[in-house]
């Protein structure tokens, strides 16, 4: 017990702070070291500064002092004694700054996480001015780590709206007419195992297994894998389909076999689902934003049951897989990676376009345009080094993540990037897995199933969109009166509400503003989504 004592010695620079029979500070300047560090620490604009463990506080107004614009110093002290000494002895001009937030413990943590925009910041910086963060070094690295994933994948994903919010939109609005009609993805069970194909090259290798136990299997491809199957006789049982351009629906153009089950985002561009009946549909959402219109429809129950915004189709297919089943998931194709000279399986649709694409002066169209990406060396599944880049390790990652929270995970892939299942090179490993799958009864890892969701009914669809066409045509109005107070108040108030006017607009948070630029693009926005949502209604039964 002596060894976790907490105690302060007064020195001629401040105190002293002993836990566990070593001194946090520096032993002769505790306070003028702490400075020091601070006035040395490396700022750069756009910071989430993460200071682990600040004890009393000693060097962090000069940090304050110091701070880039759109920076924020994030104290944090995972040592439940050292947090109650911080919450005492900071001083209230630190605790009380708009730009220091203090969290004491991992539940606190995850509470500002969940509560702070990460797309204020462009990096997470790690500052230490004293010794306490030696005391979980490991966990503090860990966070930075986190912090920068997560502001990563928002200004990935922010790009990704830029280019794509408005096709979204645009194609969640035309698919509200077959909502009514089709099915929700919670009505969808599956028992036992999955195999869920993408469309890397590793797939070729795998479908000998797969054929050899097909009836034992529910195969669930993502789209562009579809062909691939075809091509060598398997027909999935279900496509996953992703996409909002128009440029995958011709992945299934030669494809002349009765339609399986078709799991569609909502958001998914209209023509994939234009020669399925509606009774094979299932939708879902990938909750692409969080916009206030979008939580409306929740509220409402005209959207599908939610899957986060997973980016890939492949990662979105195991995701799906996982919630629909509670037997084994079987990997194949997933690669995140690529072979030199071939990105995808022989017969997915871009194979097929690269090698119709070749001629003397373009050898490898399709090689050649995924190289334009910035490449990385990665330790494959095998241990051999592959190709990858920053977007497909992404992929890989977040694939991970989920299948190393337990469950029944295996990948017939001995090549790419791994992903955490447990790999599965022979029929006779293969049995096996599907033996020791076919017994389980109870749900275990974590998952569970898509709650059942009450069919909307297509009067509560039609009231939204007339109530989304109204809404839309108060901002012209307002905004010939923004130049009164009145005018401007109620003008932002309804731009709040309708936050997806303006998802793909590059604009720094937070929007909406009152710039001029702004709101201009905003009325543009307003009208070319009304006249969308007016189409949307005429389709409505």
């Amino acid at each position: 017990m002596s060894q976790n004592r907490l105690s302060l010695l007064q020195t001629g620079d401040g105190y002293q702070v002993i836990f566990q029979n070593r001194a946090l500070y520096s032993p002769r300047s505790p306070a003028a070291s702490a400075d020091l560090r601070a006035h040395a620490a490396s700022l750069e604009p756009g910071s989430l500064v993460l200071l682990p463990s600040p004890l009393l506080g000693y060097g962090i107004k000069a940090l304050i002092e110091r701070l880039p614009k759109n920076s924020h110093v994030l104290m944090v002290e995972l040592e439940p004694a050292l947090a109650l000494l911080s919450k005492r002895h900071i001083p209230s001009e630190i605790r009380g700054d708009e730009d220091v937030s203090f969290v004491g413990g991992e539940e606190e943590l995850h509470e500002w996480m969940d509560t702070h925009n990460l797309g204020f910041y462009r990096r997470c910086t790690l500052i230490t001015l004293t010794g306490g963060f030696s005391l979980h070094a490991r966990r503090y690295r860990e966070i930075v780590t986190a912090f920068d994933r997560d502001i990563r994948l928002f200004w990935q994903n922010k790009m990704t709206l830029i280019h794509m919010g408005r096709l979204y939109l645009r194609n969640l609005i035309s698919n509200l007419s077959l909502v009514p009609e089709a099915r929700d993805i919670g009505e969808l069970s599956v028992c036992g195992p999955i195999v869920v194909a993408g469309a890397g090259a590793s797939l070729e290798e795998a479908i000998p297994l797969i054929k050899a136990r097909r009836s034992q299997l529910f195969v669930l491809a993502v789209d562009t894998a579809w062909p691939v199957l075809e091509l060598r006789g398997v027909s999935p049982d279900a496509v996953v389909v992703l996409e909002p351009q128009s440029g995958n629906v011709s992945d299934l153009v030669g494809v002349h076999v009765e339609r399986p089950i078709l799991l569609c985002d909502v958001s998914a561009h209209p023509g994939h689902t234009s020669h399925t009946p509606a009774s094979k549909i299932y939708f879902f959402s990938s909750q692409f934003a969080d916009l206030r219109w979008l939580n409306l429809l929740r509220q409402r129950g005209v959207l599908p049951s939610d899957i986060p915004p997973l980016g890939s189709v492949g990662v979105a297919a195991a995701y799906i897989a996982r919630r629909i089943t509670a037997g084994p998931v079987i990997l194949a194709g997933l690669d995140f990676s690529y072979v030199p000279g071939k990105t995808h399986a022989t017969g997915a649709p871009a194979h097929t376009f690269q090698l119709s694409s070749m001629d003397r002066f373009h050898p490898e169209a399709l090689w050649e345009l995924s190289m334009t990406r910035k490449r990385m060396r990665r330790s494959g599944k095998n241990g051999k080094t592959v190709e990858t880049d920053i977007v497909l390790a992404t992929y890989a990652e977040q694939l991970e993540s989920f299948v190393n929270k337990r469950g029944m995970w295996y990948d017939l892939s001995q090549s790419g990037l791994p992903t955490g299942a447990q790999l599965v090179g022979d029929l006779p490993r293969l049995d096996q897995v599907l033996a020791a799958g076919s017994s389980v009864a109870t749900r275990h890892d974590g998952y569970p199933r898509f709650s059942p969701r009450r069919h909307p009914d297509v009067t509560v669809i039609r009231d939204v969109v007339k109530f989304e066409i109204a809404r839309l045509g108060r901002i012209e109005p307002l905004f010939r009166k923004r130049n009164t107070s009145a005018g401007e108040q109620d003008l932002l108030s309804l731009l709040r509400e309708t936050d997806y006017l303006y998802v793909d607009f590059p604009d720094a948070p937070p929007l909406p503003n009152n710039s001029q630029s702004f709101l201009a693009r905003a009325l543009v926005a307003a009208s070319h989504y009304q006249r969308r949502f007016r189409r949307s209604l005429a389709l409505i039964a």
